[in-house]
């Protein structure tokens, strides 16, 4: 007879399997209470553009980096969320680009440059100590770029085979 533990330990061993055979699904930098602002014209761009920009830039950690981009915007480069969280100076503001730059936190980064890749990208790593300190994004935080980092580790891979290659 199973005790209670091993019960346990078995359905949560049967959920992991299954929730690792699921695909991520694109949250486009939702998080709950508000609904996501949708662009009417989305730059998308593959993981592989994002990942090559990375490594162009000299991240420390671009395979983490790119996970954190995917988990926050999943690739849309334009991509706008309304931060609405009462009490802080932040609410009202705007989460803007593929990094979801705050207009109240990061209002040195312009609208135009936060919906810039390659701009978007630089600033970015300004912030986060040459691309190695995510703890700026929330989706790092809370681990939910975690699911990202298999597929961002193999962009970025191909993005530093192809960018010593061409350089």
């Amino acid at each position: 007879m199973l005790t209670r533990f091993r019960r346990w330990l078995l359905l949560v061993t049967a959920v992991a399997v299954v929730a690792a055979c699921v695909p991520p699904q694109p949250d486009y930098g939702y998080h709950g209470g508000n609904p996501p602002h949708v662009n009417p014209n989305p730059h998308i761009h593959s993981m592989y553009e994002w990942a090559y920009v990375l490594v162009r830039l000299h991240y420390l950690d671009p395979v983490t980096g790119l996970a954190v981009i995917w988990a926050e915007s999943h690739g849309v480069d334009n991509a706008r969320n309304l931060v609405r969280n009462p009490g802080s100076v932040a609410d009202g503001s705007w989460d803007r680009g593929g990094w979801q730059l705050n207009s109240v936190w990061h209002a040195r980064a312009s609208d135009a440059c936060a919906d810039e890749m390659l701009c978007a990208s630089a600033y970015a790593k300004g912030i986060s100590g040459n691309g190695s300190d995510y703890r700026l994004w929330t989706t790092f935080v809370h681990g939910s770029h975690k699911v990202w980092m298999n597929v961002a580790a193999k962009a970025v891979w191909d993005a530093t085979v192809d960018f010593q290659r061409t350089g």
